[in-house]
Order: C-alpha cells, then sequence, then structure tokens
C-alpha cells in the first residue's frame, strides 16, 4: 500500500514518507518479518535470528519489541495490520509494502 517503506542498506524505515526512529533490534525483527512474509515465526524463532542462539533473556523480550514496532507502524494497534500474532505461534507479517 506504500504507506511502509524499509530500506535494509540503510536500516531505515518510513511510514508515510516520515522516517521513524527504530532500535537495531526492533529493525532486525520488523526486517525478519518481513522477509519471511506470510510465514508465522515463532518467539524462539525470532530470538534465534536476532539476537543469536545464545541468548539468555526472557521469550517475552520479543512481545515487547513488537509492542513498540506496532506503536511505530500501525495505524490502530488493536487491529494491525503489517505485525498479526497467531495465537500461541508467534508473529507474522501480513502486510503490503
Amino acid at each position: 500500500d506504500g504507506i511502509l517503506r524499509i530500506d535494509y542498506e540503510k536500516r531505515m524505515v518510513e511510514i508515510k514518507g516520515k522516517e521513524m526512529p527504530f532500535t537495531p533490534s526492533e529493525f532486525d525483527i520488523l526486517y525478519t518479518l518481513l522477509i519471511n512474509k506470510g510465514k508465522v515465526l515463532s518467539r524462539e524463532q525470532l530470538i534465534e535470528n536476532v539476537f543469536g542462539i545464545d541468548f539468555d533473556g526472557y521469550d517475552r523480550t520479543i512481545d515487547v519489541h513488537i509492542k513498540n514496532i506496532r506503536k511505530k507502524i500501525e495505524e490502530d494497534t488493536r487491529n494491525p495490520k503489517y505485525i498479526l500474532t497467531v495465537t500461541k505461534v508467534g508473529y507474522k507479517f501480513g502486510g503490503d509494502i
């Protein structure tokens, strides 16, 4: 839909033409979901892809990052169109960019 634009080389995210600040972890999570568009990724898969296999944190860390990403890219965080929750499984990227 052209509202969301991601530039991997510049590690930049634009919403409606406005650059949004993303932490490195937020960017990596969003990009990982995007390149796996339509595929459900578990918290564990996201942690492994973003933080590495040796991550010793809490798996709900991903939930906090997802919440923060949604605040930045979704018009309505209660009804997201980009990052979708698949209950008891994980997350997937479901929008068009």
